[in-house]
């Protein structure tokens, strides 16, 4: 009965995300117990809490860029737009030059903590100062996620490259 909840459920988002959750399905028919705290660990990473949409949608979608995973990137877009970051604020972020101060926040904290940049530690002091430790904790989540999900579906075979969607992108860009 849970197996066929966490299935339904799984189908369901792939379907109002446009996203293959085959791996979902698999790890719940190998393992429930599995499935079952990849449920958890999923509510986990969308915690944003006191942070801005922007910010936390930046960092994510920056952190999900990075791992290289072009359906992750893709359904963090989508997920990022059901919840009113517009496709221009994402489309700057993903070129690395977003003009609203969360995203760009968001994205140098990010990009600085995955990359272990020099100048990280001032990133984190702006963003505990402008959020507080409660905001902090939100984008570390944030990074955190969109690094995890990508490097799991990579390991368990389903990966695939950012490079399409990135292209994709730009083409659109382009076009106006």
């Amino acid at each position: 009965m849970i197996r066929h909840f966490i299935r339904r459920a799984a189908n369901a988002m792939g379907r109002r995300y446009h996203y293959d959750a085959g791996h979902i399905n698999a790890m719940a028919d190998r393992d429930l117990s599995m499935a079952i705290k990849y449920g958890l660990a999923t509510t986990f990473f969308m915690h944003r809490k006191p942070l801005p949409a922007s910010a936390f949608w930046a960092a994510r979608l920056t952190a999900t860029r990075l791992a290289d995973c072009g359906s992750c990137l893709e359904l963090v877009m989508a997920m990022a737009r059901e919840q009113g970051i517009g496709a221009a604020e994402l489309a700057a972020v993903l070129r690395g030059a977003p003009a609203q101060p969360d995203a760009d926040l968001g994205m140098r904290f990010a990009a600085g903590a995955i990359n272990r940049a020099d100048g990280f530690a001032a990133t984190h002091a702006e963003a505990l100062h402008r959020y507080g430790e409660a905001g902090v904790d939100a984008l570390a989540i944030a990074v955190t996620g969109g690094q995890f999900f990508p490097l799991l579906k990579r390991a368990l075979g389903h990966g695939n490259s950012c490079s399409p969607v990135l292209a994709r992108m730009q083409a659109e860009t382009a076009r106006g």
